[in-house]
């Protein structure tokens, strides 16, 4: 199937709505800043609500020159960029100047191949070095490696949390889930070959694959096993990602006859609607998140820089 390689260029496309200066990501009452999350209760899973969303707009110009992008439950947005030659993950925290810098994970040859932000408020990674290895690591902001790496080719390809806080990675091999404190994997699904995976249920993931199209995956209650659904074979279109906003309406980029393209689809993925184009001959587009917290339910595309403007398109809370 078309599934193309995406360059580290970046942007946000928006719809319309619905701290302190610390070194260290917000954390909720009772819980460890920066330290590692732990499922409240491990066995069974916790009640899934859509995240809410507030008023507060993003500066989509912040987003230049980058490709991975998370957006914690607060509204918080961390985003990897490459700059000066070097490679950084920003934070901005809403109603807070933006923090660009806030991580340096190092050299430009140290690309963010994923993100994703715990319960807690605090962001992990896929760290990609030069000798083609990717590190799972913590950033406080500060680079923490957790276990060993491993070869990227055919190797670790994203990260997504569970509502209850644990900690899963696609792969070419298919959905595992990782200890966050020593890295250990332990496979929970039949092999697949997963581009990307996030939760649309307490228990349910969606993500794009290589091999299946793109697949609904649900865990039992212990989140120890799981089975898989096709939802969308896409076999002659170039999907490269997707995402589901709060109304539970299925987005997706994908590449079509050199253009780059925002969509909405259906319910049905029968009929879609181009939000924003691109024209390019390569793949400009990078990755997409959704507003939350104190942002506005807006769709965060990074990429160059173009405009969102789609009539009565607003995501809002169900």
């Amino acid at each position: 199937m078309p599934v193309k390689t995406l360059p580290l260029l970046v942007l946000v496309a928006c719809a319309a709505p619905s701290g302190s200066n610390d070194d260290t990501p917000d954390a909720p009452p009772g819980s460890t800043d920066g330290a590692a999350d732990s499922p409240s209760s491990p066995d069974a899973a916790q009640p899934f609500s859509w995240p809410t969303c507030g008023t507060t707009a993003f500066d989509h110009f912040e987003l230049y020159y980058g490709h991975s992008i998370a957006v914690a439950d607060d509204g918080t947005v961390f985003h990897a960029f490459y700059d000066g030659g070097e490679e950084y993950v920003s934070r901005y925290r809403p109603g807070q100047p933006l923090e660009r810098t806030w991580s340096h994970v190092g050299p430009g040859s140290t690309g963010v191949g994923a993100l994703a932000v715990s319960p807690a408020g605090v962001p992990f990674a896929l760290l990609r070095t030069s000798d083609d290895r990717t590190q799972l690591a913590r950033l406080t902001p500060n680079v923490i490696p957790i276990g060993t790496p491993l070869q990227t080719t055919s190797g670790p390809t994203a990260l997504a949390f569970s509502p209850d806080g644990i900690l899963f990675e696609a792969s070419f091999t298919g959905l595992r889930r990782v200890d966050p404190t020593t890295g250990t994997r332990t496979p929970v699904s039949e092999p697949m070959m997963l581009r990307e995976i996030y939760f649309v249920g307490s228990r349910v993931l969606r993500g794009v694959t290589y091999d299946h199209g793109l697949v609904e995956i649900t865990l039992d209650a212990a989140a120890t096993s799981s089975t898989f659904t096709t939802i969308f074979p896409f076999t002659t279109l170039a999907l490269q990602y997707s995402g589901v906003d709060q109304l539970g309406r299925t987005y997706a980029l994908i590449h079509e006859m050199s253009t780059d393209k925002l969509v909405r689809f259906d319910p049905t993925f029968a009929t879609r609607e181009t939000l924003v184009q691109y024209p390019s001959v390569s793949i400009v587009f990078g990755k997409l998140a959704f507003g939350r917290g104190a942002l506005r339910c807006d769709v965060l595309v990074t990429g160059f820089d173009v405009g969102r403007v789609a009539t009565n398109d607003t995501p809002g809370v169900p």
